[in-house]
């Protein structure tokens, strides 16, 4: 095991460097793969860089040796807007001794015990700087595991946040089913809920309904689906009846609402990964008395499929996307959950590897927006995900983005306008039948983002109020509980002095919107609050902070 010591002053304001001993020349970003952050660090202990360890690269941060009571960190100081993403890990004491993530001073997650390398991101909604700082912090003389925790991969997006919001739920929540997008609607077919079914779905985002259609001849699930100049092809999945793949191949014609079965694969596959590229279907993988590594491409004008080389590994339960002529599955099970992506390049016919996922991750979904991939969901180690996260595939690098509001396994992801929309799904054994929209927001449109809240929950947004950015005059409060009730919120201040209340009405989804400057017809003054609500299934507290930079 070697380390490098990183022995960093109590306060800088630039990017690190040290001069380490039998090392030569290092700095901080070494160990955090990001060269570019202005850092500084504190506290009892002084953080190195562990090369035993690591989530990418050939090294991690790791916290310094502390005492009972004592705590040390490190922080980066940021411009806003945007997204900081990062990967952690933490061996400690349960409960007591912890890793813990501050962004301008509250806290934003923590985790203890013994918790693996994973990934993390929050959106940073305010103009004008920022400090986010990872401390371990111990609480007691006890001690567990390695007593430490580490850091790595910091990213910040700068300038360009995903923010998740929710949508109209669809009419029938289902897993296994195939979803695509075409002529900007998005189709769900078929799954599983009870039963196989036929359903068609179709959800309008511009106009933020649900419509069911003529359902499809074939009532199965599992299976995928793609779309090729606004024709959709349902292909492959598997029945209840008999609990057999098939090789069935349907079309769904959008502007006449109809269906036609076309030549079938020449092989059965559920759970096959299907895309459309180069004015052709192309099926992959999937499951059939065993992983299977096949391709097959369809030729719409000729009604006929042609065999292609195999993928270097057999899986199913993977998610895929396309980007010009190549197609990449990514991660996926082998009877073991894998991290591992494929491209294939249907120009020259042949397959190559591209960077792991983070994390092994399987029944996850996946998008293209502006030619990077979102992978959204799925299973990990630690179980059902909320997780998301982002291929580069010019730099091939993975990053961690915001999460969703809802963990969910085996959904559907679709990209519409630039938008990214996440349908259904399971989440442990419920079925979920929420939509969750995801925006791209930059610079100058913060302040207006609307952020929703989840069941019974209250959002302060942003929680740190830049009163010196003229453009953040007002706090968004987002609440979500029982349709059309009233839920009162109440501002404390940091000493629990009352300060104010409003009431938000709920409309018939459950969702109010408060835009909230202060009370009566002043601003809040600089300092520390607390927004509580409560009322028609809400019962919640939020802590936000008011503050100016503004010269005198």
């Amino acid at each position: 095991m070697m380390f490098r010591r990183l022995i960093l002053p109590a306060v800088l304001s630039t990017a690190i460097t040290i001069f380490a001993s039998g090392y030569g020349r290092a700095d901080l970003g070494t160990a955090l793969d990001n060269g570019a952050l202005s850092l500084s660090a504190g506290g009892d202990g002084s953080w190195y860089e562990d090369f035993s360890t690591t989530a990418y690269g050939n090294s991690s941060a790791r916290s310094g040796v502390i005492g009972a009571n004592q705590s040390t960190w490190i922080q980066a100081s940021l411009n806003g807007p945007g997204t900081i993403s990062f990967y952690w890990k933490v061996s400690s004491e349960s409960s007591n001794d912890n890793l813990q993530v501050l962004v301008d001073g509250v806290l934003k997650a923590q985790i203890s015990g013994n918790v693996d390398w994973t990934s993390k991101a929050f959106t940073i909604t305010g103009t004008g700087s920022h400090m986010v700082k990872w401390q371990y912090a111990k609480n007691g003389s006890i001690s567990s595991g390695s007593d430490a925790g580490w850091v790595d991969q910091v990213t910040w997006s700068g300038y360009t946040a995903l923010l998740w919001s929710t949508k109209a739920s669809i009419l029938s929540p289902v897993e296994g089913m195939g979803m695509t997008e075409a002529n900007g609607r998005i189709y769900v077919i078929s799954g599983y809920n009870s039963g196989d079914h036929n359903y068609l779905q179709e959800y309008n985002p511009a106009t933020n309904t649900w419509a069911y259609k003529t359902g499809a001849p074939t009532i199965r699930r599992n299976l995928a689906a793609a779309s090729l100049g606004g024709t959709i092809y349902a292909i492959g999945g598997s029945t209840t009846s008999n609990n057999q793949c098939v090789s069935t191949v349907e079309r769904y014609d959008t502007v006449t609402d109809t269906w036609a079965t076309v030549s079938a694969l020449h092989a059965t596959r559920s759970w096959p990964a299907v895309v459309a590229a180069n004015s052709r279907i192309y099926a992959i993988g999937g499951y059939a008395s065993g992983y299977k590594a096949t391709v097959e491409s369809y030729d719409p004008d000729n009604n006929s499929w042609t065999s292609l080389p195999d993928m270097p590994s057999p899986r199913d339960f993977m998610a895929w996307a396309v980007i010009g002529a190549k197609i990449y599955i990514i991660g996926g099970y082998d009877g073991t959950s894998l991290k591992s992506v494929l491209a294939y390049d249907t120009s020259t016919t042949t397959w190559s590897w591209k960077a792991d996922m983070p994390q092994a991750r399987h029944l996850a979904a996946a998008t293209v927006v502006n030619g990077k991939i979102y992978v959204v969901g799925g299973i990990t180690s630690a179980g059902t995900s909320s997780d998301v996260i982002e291929y580069n595939p010019s730099t091939n690098i993975w990053t961690s983005r915001t999460a969703m509001g809802t963990a969910r396994s085996n959904p559907g992801a679709a990209t519409v306008n630039g938008k990214i929309y996440v349908v259904g799904g399971k989440s442990g054994s419920s079925f979920v039948n929420t939509v969750e929209e995801g925006t791209f927001t930059t610079a100058g449109t913060l302040a207006s983002t609307t952020v929703y809240a989840g069941e019974g929950k209250l959002i302060v947004a942003p929680n740190v109020l830049d009163r010196s950015n003229l453009m953040a005059t007002r706090l968004g409060l987002n609440v979500k509980g029982a349709a059309n009730g009233t839920v009162t919120v109440v501002i404390f201040d940091e000493t629990g002095g009352f300060v104010d209340s409003v009431d938000i009405n709920l409309d018939s989804s459950g969702y109010g919107v408060k835009r909230y400057t202060g009370p009566g017809n002043s601003v809040l003054a600089p300092g520390v609050y607390w927004a509580k609500a409560s009322g028609s299934g809400v019962n919640d507290k939020k802590r936000f902070m008011v503050i100016s930079r503004r010269k005198r």
